[in-house]
């Protein structure tokens, strides 16, 4: 907003206008019904991984939560993380729960065609939290390693959801003092994430999803 202003343009708001092909929207409906996804059924996307798997949730929580999602509110899940060679990125690929759907053959602009169509946007602290928030889906932040305070999703900053576990190292970056994880080479999923539970961003899932009328 500042930078608008000092060029003149008075505004109290941001707006994005987000627009996509008829292909790209329609990679989104072949996914969909691959996976006999009904048309209006309420749609989540998640992110079961991050670029820096410190960020990123187990897999095992992502699939709880895919299940009571599924189990409590009839929302199914899509996740549009994309396959990497990372130990993170494998657990992902490897444990993720078939109840799950995966989109992660698309490009970003057809990752964005699906997410915009969807109720919710749950990840971690990203590009793609970002874009949804952006978009004007209702974004879920999930955050440990970087300050909620200061790269919250854009027009969901009350949405973010951190642990109840008081930690001394929270948030480590960017300075990375007294960070515990950085001495364990081969840990996947940094300790605040790790103590980050299921039921907690389920709470925070069912608000939005009332808040949307999906509840």
């Amino acid at each position: 907003m500042g930078f608008l202003r000092s060029r003149g343009i008075e505004t109290d708001k941001a707006a994005f206008d987000f627009r996509f092909t008829g292909a790209e929207k329609a990679v989104g409906d072949r996914i969909l019904e691959a996976n006999r996804i009904l048309p209006g059924t309420p749609l989540a996307a998640i992110l079961p991984a991050a670029a820096w798997s410190l960020k990123g949730w187990p897999t095992a929580r992502w699939n709880a939560l895919a299940e009571a999602l599924k189990t409590r509110f009839g929302v199914r899940s899509i996740s549009v993380a994309k396959p990497g060679g990372r130990p993170a990125d494998k657990a992902a690929a490897r444990e993720l729960s078939p109840e799950i759907v995966r989109a992660d053959k698309t490009s970003l602009r057809e990752a964005m065609a699906l997410i915009q169509r969807c109720r919710l946007f749950i990840g971690p602290d990203s590009s793609l939290l970002h874009l949804a928030s952006c978009m004007g889906v209702e974004s879920i932040g999930l955050y440990g390693p970087t300050s909620p305070g200061k790269f919250y999703p854009y027009f969901h900053k009350e949405n973010t959801v951190t642990t109840d576990r008081k930690l001394d190292c929270m948030p480590c970056y960017p300075r990375f003092e007294n960070f515990p994880c950085g001495k364990e080479p081969h840990r996947l999923y940094g300790v605040c994430m790790e103590s980050l539970s299921v039921e907690k961003v389920l709470a925070a899932a069912e608000g939005r999803l009332q808040a949307v009328g999906a509840a």
